[in-house]
């Protein structure tokens, strides 16, 4: 277990800037891109987005988790909006997947996740 080197206030840690990402290489499209970590917000609306009343969608899971993570290398900004579901659900499953893989470990989304997304 790590210990704290010092105590932070309340106004210091919600002033951080807690949110990293990684960038990666995808192959399949030839180009960098940057996969950002979610705030909780944006991964409870994620799993809000993947629900079919209250049954778990993974296939619009997937497609949801692209859209909310990858981002332009340069700007770490998002490539793609929720109006943009059905062109990227028609991408690359193979790139598809690679960025899922990645933005599920950024993001420490783990095997669970899908229990979780359903108790809310």
């Amino acid at each position: 277990m790590n210990k704290a080197t010092k105590s932070v206030s309340r106004d210091e840690l919600l002033a951080m800037n807690d949110l990293g990402g990684e960038e990666i290489f995808i192959a399949k499209w030839n180009m960098k891109a940057w996969i950002r970590e979610l705030s909780a917000a944006e991964r409870n609306e994620l799993f809000a987005l993947s629900m079919d009343g209250t049954k778990w969608n993974g296939k619009r899971f997937s497609i949801n988790l692209t859209i909310a993570c990858l981002c332009d290398v340069s700007t770490q900004k998002p490539i793609f909006t929720q109006a943009d579901y059905d062109a990227v659900s028609n991408k690359s499953g193979v790139a598809l997947d690679q960025i899922e893989a990645v933005a599920l470990r950024v993001n420490a989304i783990g095997d669970n996740f899908e229990k979780a997304a359903e108790k809310n």
